[in-house]
């Protein structure tokens, strides 16, 4: 199958390429900056209208836009819409406009519309499926849970949601123990042990999913249509994740449902 791919240089697009390049298919790379060292790389932008900012458009069977913003705070609101809503929008207008009816969407599996994020990517849903209808287009919504580094993965963007959460945790303990050695020196205090405690049900889970599993997962059912979900059948507990990323940290993190917090 011949594929545009957007996204390609994303965390998760790299795997995805890989997969498709690996599997036989000709995938042209949609990249703004710097090409993608695998298939054939095509320079555009999906915010750049309904020909995606490409010069030259390739003949292809389908498209598979993977390129999204993931980022929970409300102060990046207008960017996330942008690129989730009307990024979408503009995938959706050029493949009516070059006559392509196959389009496979990486939506996620959390659209309960708690952050700007899972309303742009609900909205991007409610989009495609309308869009889709209308055109005639065969669709596909690939819904991963939380993405986190696989097993091959070298190095995890600092971008990526479960590692921005990871490194705010990391920057609330390592200034609050400054305080609390300078506090302990000064009023010459036995050394304590650091606690971070965190607001949460110990016994909730996270669904967490290797970037290497979902791209191997998708690139396998592209003969798959409407909604697919890529998650967890087993997700670790919050107490279980807090104990894996308190051993990098060096810190003791317990999730307690009510504390109350000491000096």
């Amino acid at each position: 199958m011949r594929i545009l791919l957007t996204g390609s240089t994303g965390f998760l697009g790299r795997d995805i390429l890989a997969r498709l390049v690996g599997g036989g298919h000709t995938v042209y790379a949609l990249h703004r900056r710097t090409p993608p060292a695998l298939g054939i790389p095509v320079t555009g932008d999906i915010l750049a209208g309904d020909d995606l900012g490409i010069a030259r458009v390739p003949k292809v069977d389908a498209v598979l836009h993977c390129a999204g913003r993931i980022d929970l705070s409300l102060r990046a609101n207008r960017e996330v819409w942008k690129t989730n809503v009307e990024g979408t929008w503009n995938v959706l207008g050029f493949c009516v406009k070059h006559g392509i009816e196959r389009l496979y969407y990486v939506g996620t599996a959390y659209t309960g519309n708690r952050n700007p994020y899972e309303l742009s990517k609900a909205k991007a849903e409610e989009i495609v499926g309308a869009f889709a209808r209308v055109h005639n287009l065969t669709f596909t919504i690939f819904k991963p849970s939380i993405i986190i580094g696989g097993f091959a993965t070298e190095r995890v963007p600092l971008e990526n949601a479960f590692v921005r959460v990871v490194a705010a945790i990391a920057r609330v303990h390592y200034r609050a123990e400054g305080a609390r050695r300078k506090v302990e020196e000064t009023m010459r205090l036995p050394p304590l042990e650091p606690v971070l405690r965190i607001p949460g049900n110990p016994e909730g889970e996270l669904n967490l999913v290797p970037v290497d599993w979902v791209a191997s997962e998708l690139s396998e059912r592209l003969d798959q249509e409407g909604q697919v979900y890529l998650v967890n059948p087993r997700p670790p507990t919050l107490a279980q994740v807090s104990q894996w990323v308190g051993d990098v940290l060096r810190l003791t993190i317990r999730f307690m449902p009510k504390f109350t917090a000491t000096p």
